[in-house]
């Protein structure tokens, strides 16, 4: 029970970034423990990193179609596993769970405003300059692409 707790908790923790491809992996995983071992009180970890993904690729439309597609299949493969009920469960808590982390960092912000002005004012000017940067590289991948084009002047 303890070696499935920790390993468990190992691929939770690292489907918390979604780079190089690990977070597939990962849930590949999780979909091959599925099938071998009980889940039911591992779900909070595993629903966990789930919810992550499905939540970032809405987010950033970011990720793959096929990668959301697996990701809400292993979803629905996970609800037949454990059952409904206690799958709405486990899931509502952990929607409750990110929900509740999500509000105090907007807290912990807000209140940053107000304890230390110089430190907010910096981290807006961080957050300017990361847009700039942003629209600055997506002009690039489209000019590089061949889907801009300069604007034409209207002949009348």
């Amino acid at each position: 029970m303890k070696a499935k707790k920790w390993l468990f908790s190992r691929l939770a923790g690292a489907s918390t970034k979604s780079a190089g491809g690990v977070r597939m992996r990962v849930f590949k995983c999780f979909a091959s423990l599925m099938t071998v071992c009980d889940v039911g009180p591992f779900l909070g970890l595993v629903l966990g990193s789930l919810h992550r993904a499905v939540s970032e690729a809405e987010a950033t439309n970011n990720e793959t179609e096929e990668n959301v597609t697996f990701v809400k299949e292993l979803i629905a493969l996970l609800e037949d596993k454990v059952g409904t009920e206690m799958f709405m469960d486990a899931y509502a808590k952990v929607r409750g769970k990110a929900r509740e982390k999500k509000e105090a960092r907007k807290t912990e912000i807000a209140a940053e405003k107000v304890r230390d002005p110089a430190k907010a004012a910096q981290r807006k000017e961080a957050k300017k300059e990361k847009e700039r940067e942003r629209k600055k590289r997506r002009f690039e991948e489209k000019k590089s692409s061949g889907g801009f084009r300069a604007k034409q002047k209207r002949k009348y």
